[in-house]
């Protein structure tokens, strides 16, 4: 069975093993199928803040056989477990207030075209599966009586206080409740901040709590005029909420913070001139607003961008208090500060808004604050860069408050030089030892983007075996799909697996997601570019010819969002490699196509070249930049020898090396950028000449430096979120050295395996 109700069990740490051992006497009682997190951590995490909400809550998942489930069965469940606490499953159905959740849903992974979960409808065509943060049903599946009753239950507990506002729009939300625009039927216009219960609990409060540690603060700051005045408070299901004001004003990031200019490859430095100026009057009105919040006893505790409204005036305004600290003040760190601007533990009272204001300060000129936690020593090399970059401007209490909060922590600062040599025996004893961090988290993880796939892939092009120096590889394909980066079709792309030639079979017929990262696209990449059976390629033609049918869909190839990853050039890079080796002209034809509805969305930025527009933002980078859309174009050439879009490569190098980027790794960070200009350098192009190429490099090295951490003395790098040590070929320290080794290969003029882009090659030398 593929779908039907499942039954979703929650809990808190404490209850946890109270909850197995129930669901789990009843599931073996009656030999139903069901699986659990694995231990209190992963739970602990599963409710943390920062999960995603479509997991969250999750704890047990319980697939019933069809016909199973009732009111009387859930009834059961809920005295059973009713003393039990854990949060509220959004999306589900909550039975009686409970820790007894159901939805209607599938029982394993389907998905449609562009990797949206799916159900199967009734003629066997798959549609996205409902998954909002409210109970949904298809309007094909019959809804039983017992499910009605228990809406018009929920329906009539409903807190009068909640039905009287209509909710316009999210400011912002997290798996701990979220941040709306609200109109309230008297008050007009207004904000509806929600913390859930029992998600993201520290210090023994969760979201819900600190909203109301929040109102509590609300009232103390009432009349200070840069906080907003709370209006009401209430409680209705299973969250606590606030009613303010709505002030008037632009966070700090999008009025600040978005504007500055080291984006650019050469910025003017009139520019950066006027934005350090900027950055300093703008902090100079949040630290205004936090004298007079100091003055009323309150500390806030988590002082961040998104946390500062700057108002039309110029003045500013601070929002968010629930993590404030009220006078008397005590050592208790702030319950859930932003990463890179949260102050160390050791800080007390107003000594920790002090030094997340010269976190902010600094942050806005280069944001690597974050790295801080990981790796103390690196805040003096950040601050030398600002003030390397920004001459005019002044650091000194910046300065002053990072290096006496940070010096008590750092050990002395290692060389900044990056040697890939180094960085490879790093990574290789840390494998070896089973000491690293793969995707930010310790542990064995599949695929190439956060698994030991991606670092085996990187080490293996210096040594005679793709398994030197490997983890242990020997990790279960339960629950995992085939794709590329997300799967277990990076072991063929090594050449380090003996595929299941049934497995590939069948994702070539029924597999209905077209992506790169984990869908048709990158299964045939890695079929192609690893495998010498020849039944194994053969799978690639039905993939290909699928992939060239849907470009011809222009409606349904224009709705992927842009770029490599999960977008229309990573369906043409593998159209494009398909249709050089198995000589298809239509396979060539469709990769045009679909290039060019990503050359589409390219847009000249000044100084800064071509850059792939997604969303509100223009990006340079691999995964979903222009540097993705410029190896598929790459790919393409070599293929094709067409030198239709040399012009589009030659925009988009030359936003391949911008002055700074926030991250270091391969898919949104400078190292793609390096595998970028290899690809369009070793075309040959008349315009790219190799000294520039070259330079651009020694540009490159230098900008890693920048970012380099040290654990125990040995080089690392951090991963996506710039939270966690990273040792992966995705985001973190595999993903760097593979392009110093691009660099290298490229310097020493190495020609092997030229036929693939430079990141996915398995051996040059």
């Amino acid at each position: 069975m593929d779908q039907g109700w499942k039954l979703h069990f929650s809990s808190i740490a404490e209850d946890a093993q109270t909850v197995l051992t129930r669901v789990a006497l009843l599931s073996r009682s009656r030999r139903w199928t069901f699986k659990h997190l694995a231990d209190v951590d992963v739970l602990e995490r599963a409710n943390g803040k920062d999960a995603e909400r479509a997991g969250s809550g999750k704890f047990i998942t319980v697939y019933p056989p069809e016909g199973t489930v009732d009111g009387e069965l859930l009834d059961s469940l809920a005295r059973d477990l009713g003393a039990c606490r854990g949060p509220r499953i959004l999306g589900d159905l909550q039975w009686r207030g409970s820790v007894v959740h159901l939805r209607w849903g599938a029982f394993r992974l389907m998905e449609t075209w562009d990797g949206t979960p799916a159900v199967r409808r009734p003629d066997g065509v798959l549609e996205p599966d409902r998954r909002g943060v409210l109970f949904d049903l298809p309007p094909w599946v019959p809804t039983p009586a017992w499910v009605d009753e228990q809406r018009a239950r929920t329906a009539v507990d409903a807190n009068a206080s909640l039905t009287s506002l209509s909710v316009e729009g999210a400011y912002s939300f997290s798996n701990a409740g979220g941040v709306y625009r609200a109109r309230d039927e008297k008050l007009g216009a207004v904000v509806l901040k929600e913390g859930r219960e029992h998600v993201a609990r520290i210090d023994g409060l969760d979201a819900a709590d600190r909203v109301e540690l929040e109102q509590r603060v609300l009232v103390q700051l009432s009349g200070s005029g840069v906080t907003p005045e709370l209006h009401r408070a209430f409680r209705a299901g299973g969250s606590a909420f606030l009613v303010t004001e709505r002030i008037d004003g632009v966070p700090f990031n999008r009025a600040v913070m978005s504007k500055c200019p080291l984006t650019a490859a050469e910025p003017d430095p009139d520019a950066l001139a006027a934005y350090a100026s900027s950055v300093e009057s703008a902090v100079n009105a949040v630290a205004s607003a936090l004298d007079e919040v100091h003055q009323r006893g309150v500390v806030h505790g988590d002082l961040a961008p998104r946390n500062v409204l700057v108002r039309a005036d110029g003045s500013a305004a601070l929002i968010d208090f629930e993590s404030a600290i009220v006078a008397p003040y005590s050592a208790r760190s702030g319950a859930l500060a932003t990463p890179g601007f949260a102050a160390p533990a050791a800080l007390v009272g107003t000594q920790r808004d002090q030094f997340s204001l010269a976190c902010l300060h600094l942050a806005s000129l280069v944001p690597l604050t974050s790295l801080f936690p990981l790796d103390p020593t690196i805040a003096d090399r950040v601050i030398d860069e600002a003030q390397r970059r920004y001459p005019t401007a002044r650091l000194d209490r910046v300065r002053a408050h990072l290096e006496a909060a940070l010096s008590r922590r750092a050990a002395p600062a290692p060389s900044s030089a990056v040697s890939a040599d180094a960085v490879r025996s790093a990574v290789g004893r840390r494998v070896q030892e089973s000491r690293t961090a793969i995707g930010g988290s310790s542990g064995q993880r599949v695929g190439l983007e956060h698994g030991a796939d991606g670092v085996r892939l990187v080490l293996g092009r210096r040594s005679q075996t793709t398994d030197a120096a490997a983890t242990d590889d020997r990790t279960s394909r339960a629950g995992v799909g085939l794709g590329l980066l997300s799967g277990h079709a990076g072991r063929v792309l090594l050449g380090a697996d003996e595929p299941d030639e049934r497995d590939f079979a069948a994702a070539a017929h029924q597999v209905e997601r077209v992506d790169f990262r984990a869908g048709l696209a990158g299964i045939g990449t890695a079929l192609l570019l690893g495998s010498d059976e020849p039944s194994l390629a053969l799978l690639t033609d039905p993939i290909a010819a699928r992939l060239a049918g849907f470009s011809h869909d222009q409606d349904r190839a224009r709705s992927l969002p842009p770029g490599l990853l999960d977008g229309p050039s990573g369906i043409a890079l593998f159209l494009a490699l398909h249709g050089h080796q198995r000589r298809s002209n239509e396979s060539l034809d469709a990769a045009r196509r679909l290039v060019e509805i990503d050359v589409d969305r390219l847009q000249e930025t000044a100084d800064a070249g071509l850059q792939l527009a997604s969303g509100s933002r223009v990006l340079p980078f691999l995964g979903s930049g222009s540097a993705g859309v410029g190896v598929a174009i790459a790919t393409l050439r070599r293929a094709t020898g067409d030198g239709s879009f040399d012009e589009v490569l030659l925009g988009i190098l030359r936003a391949s090396c911008p002055q700074f980027t926030v991250h270091a790794g391969l898919l949104d960070g400078r190292a793609g950028l390096v595998h970028l200009a290899v690809d369009v350098a070793e075309l040959g192009l008349p315009n790219v000449d190799r000294s520039t190429v070259l330079t651009h490099f020694g540009r490159h090295r230098a900008a890693f430096a920048l970012h380099q951490l040290h654990v125990g003395g040995e080089p690392t790098f951090a991963d996506r979120l710039l939270r966690a040590h990273d040792d992966g070929f995705g985001h973190g320290t595999a993903g760097v050295l593979s392009a110093f080794e691009a660099m290298e290969d490229f310097e020493a003029g190495a020609r092997s395996d030229q036929d693939r882009p430079s990141f996915l090659r398995r051996r040059v030398r």
